[in-house]
């Protein structure tokens, strides 16, 4: 809580989070669930606002990479995933949003999210599902072996 605004902790309290230890650092839904395989040489970047690019290095460690190219999944659709999108096309990644690897707590949210993606020509990049995805994928690595 240590970089958090009086409006952000206004907004915590008015949301019945005050006293938890939701959306911290120290909170048991921060940790990496264990069915995530982090190999020593993975970067992992604490993300604790919507975007992974406010307070972060993420925008650094991507450029250092050589990386251009972002696949969006996660929760939630409509708050974290598309405030991430946004910021990475404001940035000039090419991106790609996981339909169906995207939740949300509200249905129509979702929708509305996955919907704003393709509107004016794709203006917050493409739109796939992770049977596509993953076809996709294994096209390209059968093609560098």
């Amino acid at each position: 809580m240590a970089d958090m605004t009086p409006y952000e902790k206004w907004r915590r309290k008015r949301a019945g989070l005050d006293g938890t230890d939701i959306l911290l650092r120290s909170g048991t839904g921060f940790q990496i669930v264990q069915e995530i395989d982090v190999a020593p040489q993975d970067i992992i970047v604490d993300k604790t606002c919507n975007s992974a690019f406010i307070y972060t290095d993420f925008e650094l460690v991507l450029r250092a990479q050589g990386i251009t190219h972002l696949m969006f999944s996660g929760c939630t659709t409509d708050v974290c995933v598309h405030t991430t999108l946004r910021e990475a096309c404001d940035r000039n990644f090419q991106c790609l949003t996981i339909s169906d690897a995207c939740a949300s707590g509200d249905r129509q949210a979702h929708e509305a999210a996955l919907h704003m993606v393709t509107v004016e020509d794709g203006v917050f990049g493409a739109l796939a599902d992770s049977s596509a995805v993953i076809e996709g994928l294994s096209r390209l690595s059968g093609m560098a072996s």
